[in-house]
């Protein structure tokens, strides 16, 4: 896997810029005008891991980019980070509304917080 922070760059002008062999692999992703911040190009079995990070605690807007990202690329993973605590309102919404997080069939949208240099998944 290659990783990339990619938050510069739509990630079709990322992979035309940045790196010819990884565009060679992934060259479907030519029609993908998103921003995640990083994205991990799993070069064996060509698909993406999208992270989203974001410096304020997790909301529903921080979900919603997420998952547009998604609904677009169809990554392997994708990741929502913070080192706050996710939002008392979305983590109401999220257990009260669980499918919120899917954007394919067996695919969600994980959160995580990072402290202290490790990454926790939230269960909700």
């Amino acid at each position: 896997m290659k990783v990339f922070d990619s938050s510069a760059y739509n990630l079709n002008f990322f992979l035309k810029s940045k790196d010819n062999k990884l565009f060679e692999i992934f060259d479907f992703c030519d029609r993908f005008r998103i921003r995640p911040d990083i994205i991990g190009f799993l070069t064996k079995s060509k698909k993406l891991v999208f992270e989203e990070v974001k410096a304020v605690p997790l909301d529903l807007k921080s979900l919603g980019q997420l998952l547009g990202y998604c609904l677009v690329a169809q990554p392997e993973e994708a990741i929502l980070i913070s080192s706050k605590s996710p939002s008392i309102s979305l983590i109401k919404t999220l257990k009260a509304y669980p499918n919120l997080l899917e954007y394919g069939p067996n695919k969600k949208v994980k959160i995580g917080q990072w402290q202290k240099g490790k990454l926790s998944l939230v269960k909700i």
